[in-house]
C-alpha cells in the first residue's frame, strides 16, 4: 500500500503502524491528521508525542514516555533532567551516559515500544526491531546499536 502512496520519509508511519498493529493506510491518515504531517515529509515525532502523551494512537491504543530516572548527576554535576535525557545508563565507573538501542533492547525485551534516534523513528516489539525495509540491515549492525536513544515509548 505505501507504494500506492508514493511515499518516503514515513518513518514515524511505519512506528504507529508497527506499534499499533494497525494497516499501513490507517496509519498514514492519524499521522497525517493529528501530527499533521505533510505527504513525502518527516516530522518532529518525539516533540508530537510528547504534548500528545495520554491520547489514543489508532486502535484506541495507549502510551506513556518512558523514563529511567527522575534526576541524576553528571561527572562534572551538571544535572541531567528526564525531561532533557529521559534514558540513561551508567559507565562502569558509575558515570552518566545516554542510553544505546542496543542496552534498550537487553533491557526491553518483551513488550512494544516506539524508539526515537537522531532523524528516525521505529518500532520494537518483544526485542525485534520493526522499521524501514534498510533497518533489517542497518540497525542488525553493531554500529546502529550504539545510536543513542532521544525518546522511548511504551503500550499502557
Amino acid at each position: 500500500m505505501r507504494q500506492s502512496l508514493n511515499e518516503h520519509n514515513d518513518c514515524t508511519v511505519r512506528a504507529i503502524s508497527n506499534f499499533c498493529k494497525c494497516d499501513y493506510v490507517t496509519a498514514h491518515e492519524y499521522v497525517k491528521k493529528k501530527f499533521k504531517r505533510k505527504h513525502r515529509k518527516g516530522i518532529a515525532f518525539e516533540e508530537i508525542m510528547n504534548k500528545r502523551e495520554g491520547l489514543f494512537l489508532p486502535k484506541r491504543q495507549k502510551y506513556k514516555r518512558l523514563k529511567n530516572h527522575s534526576g541524576s548527576y553528571d561527572r562534572n554535576g551538571n544535572i541531567w533532567s528526564p525531561n532533557q535525557f529521559p534514558l540513561v545508563s551508567r559507565t562502569k565507573k558509575g558515570l552518566l551516559k545516554r542510553m544505546y538501542v542496543g542496552e534498550f533492547i537487553e533491557q526491553h525485551n518483551k513488550g512494544s515500544y516506539i524508539l526515537v534516534v537522531s532523524n528516525h523513528t521505529f518500532t520494537i516489539v518483544d526485542g525485534v526491531i520493526f522499521g524501514n525495509e534498510a533497518d533489517k540491515y542497518s540497525l542488525s549492525d553493531s554500529e546502529q546499536l550504539k545510536r543513542p536513544l532521544l525518546e522511548a515509548y511504551y503500550k499502557v
